[in-house]
């Protein structure tokens, strides 16, 4: 995954200059992998990332009910992020 993100903060493209791009880190439990992909963003230019904590204590799969409803919590939570982020930066 951490791979995957720093490929794509290097080869993606660039967004008009008055339109800011966030990369969000969210569910990285593991704090060593955590401090890799944020170093490894900024040393691929990443200049703005958000960074989200939902619930994860219960969210071993996706098999029971509960962890669904975890994983939408947490999918909005960092959309909320996002919202409250985008609104304060615009005022």
């Amino acid at each position: 995954m951490r791979q995957n993100s720093v490929f794509s903060a290097m080869h993606e493209e660039p967004a008009p200059a008055s339109v800011p791009i966030y990369w969000v880190v969210n569910r990285i439990v593991n704090a060593t992998e955590r401090a890799l992909l944020v170093s490894q963003l900024r040393t691929a230019g990443v200049k703005r990332i958000l960074y989200v904590s939902p619930p994860l204590s219960a969210m071993h799969c996706l098999s029971s009910e509960q962890a669904r409803v975890l994983f939408a919590q947490a999918q909005n939570s960092v959309r909320n992020a996002m919202l409250a982020g985008a609104y304060t930066r615009s005022r």
